[in-house]
């Protein structure tokens, strides 16, 4: 088997891309997860706020914990999308630090149920 010579090699598929085309798939992927958010909790919101006994306040805390999350995230890939690289910067920070909260909270739940 001989070596495949580069001048024989098609090089049609490589075109020239640019950064701001390749990141429109995190605005997709950002918006399916707050379809399937709103889908999946917003659907049973009423019948979860009518449940007796209440649900316990770990539960409330790591919902607006995950909700402040998600719209920083959707910010973040906003700001980025316009150029406002500064925003992006100041807040990722508090991105970060709530993404420590939202994985703590179920941990902290499972605690709260004993």
């Amino acid at each position: 088997m001989s070596a495949i010579e580069p001048s024989r090699v098609s090089t049609s598929w490589l075109t020239p891309w640019s950064a701001a085309s390749d990141r429109k798939i995190y605005g997709v992927w950002i918006a399916l997860v707050w379809v399937a958010m709103l889908g999946g909790f917003g659907l049973d919101f009423t019948r979860y706020l009518g449940e007796t006994p209440a649900p316990p306040f770990i539960l409330h805390f790591h919902a607006a914990v995950y909700v402040l999350w998600l719209a920083l995230v959707t910010f973040q890939i906003l700001w980025i999308e316009t150029g406002n690289v500064r925003r992006h910067i100041q807040l990722g920070w508090l991105t970060v630090g709530l993404s420590v909260l939202v994985i703590n909270a179920p941990a902290d739940r499972r605690a709260d149920s004993r």
